[in-house]
């Protein structure tokens, strides 16, 4: 049944109330997803390729430990192309925005991405010790051994040739790694696997060392878990919500994933005009 209307609780579309509280702000949490990245015309996971396909194969289906260990040449092919449109793309002014953001508040601010594109960093992101930036997702630009028992990782690998533009039909071509030989992968987070519990311990030490006065959802409408129940764990610790999306979706005010109230704000719209002008405060 419908809620009569003056029950309903519709959040703001005000920029100068929410500069009010930007600035009355003292911890901030910021949940960032693919719309951040879209209008730096970085394609979306499940949009990759014409009909949400990527040469005739499901993007979901070849995210998965199975998918690689049943063709690792299909998974690295997949993932190269991935790498080479992250490395095509450049920041736009939301992730320089949110940088600066980060800087400002240093350790009072913590940026949670479910992207694995690597461009907040390249916007200029500090490291996780000030305005830290955790990567809910992982990088495409790390690497790590696909044999459980070693544990070797590479950072900040941005090879364009890592993976022969024609691989053949045999591994040989495959990144291997240094100490075991065993095939490498990227050191993303696949379906079926669980976060990185360096991540998640990140994010949950920073949410309980204190009240939070504002989330920032940019890109993502946060009905994806785990990565929602840390904006409900920052709700439960007093914070405002500021959401920016392309557009409003299913997301219905006062119900719903985050259930947003009048003391919120929902800004619709693209990324990369509305949050610089959220943060203009903050980017004097």
């Amino acid at each position: 049944m419908a809620l009569p209307a003056a029950t309903i609780s519709f959040p703001s579309t005000s920029i100068p109330t929410f500069h009010d509280c930007l600035e009355n702000s003292h911890r901030i949490l910021a949940l960032l997803g693919a719309g951040l990245s879209a209008p730096s015309n970085l394609p979306t996971f499940r949009g990759v390729g014409n009909n949400r396909l990527w040469q005739n194969h499901d993007p979901a289906k070849l995210a998965t430990p199975r998918a690689f260990a049943d063709d690792p040449i299909l998974a690295w092919r997949f993932y190269q192309d991935r790498r080479r449109q992250a490395l095509d793309a450049q920041p736009n002014a939301a992730h320089v925005a949110l940088a600066e953001l980060a800087k400002h508040m240093g350790n009072d601010c913590c940026m949670l991405s479910m992207n694995i594109d690597g461009l907040s960093q390249r916007a200029g992101h500090p490291s996780d010790d000030a305005g830290g930036l955790l990567e809910l997702h992982g990088n495409l630009f790390s690497l790590k051994c696909s044999n459980r028992e070693c544990d070797y990782v590479e950072k900040d690998n941005v090879d364009r040739s890592l993976i022969p533009e024609h691989v053949p039909d045999t591994e040989i071509a495959l990144p291997k790694c240094p100490r075991c030989s065993y095939l490498l992968r990227p050191d993303i987070v696949w379906f079926t696997e669980p976060l990185s519990s360096s991540v998640t311990q990140g994010a949950d030490r920073w949410i309980a060392a204190g009240p939070i006065d504002l989330v920032l959802v940019v890109g993502t409408t946060a009905q994806v878990w785990p990565a929602a129940g840390y904006v409900d764990s920052a709700i439960e610790r007093g914070a405002r919500v500021a959401m920016v999306d392309i557009d409003r979706g299913d997301l219905v005010p006062g119900s719903g994933e985050l259930g947003l109230t009048s003391r919120d704000w929902f800004f619709v719209g693209v990324a990369a005009d509305l949050v610089p002008a959220m943060l203009e405060p903050i980017l004097k």
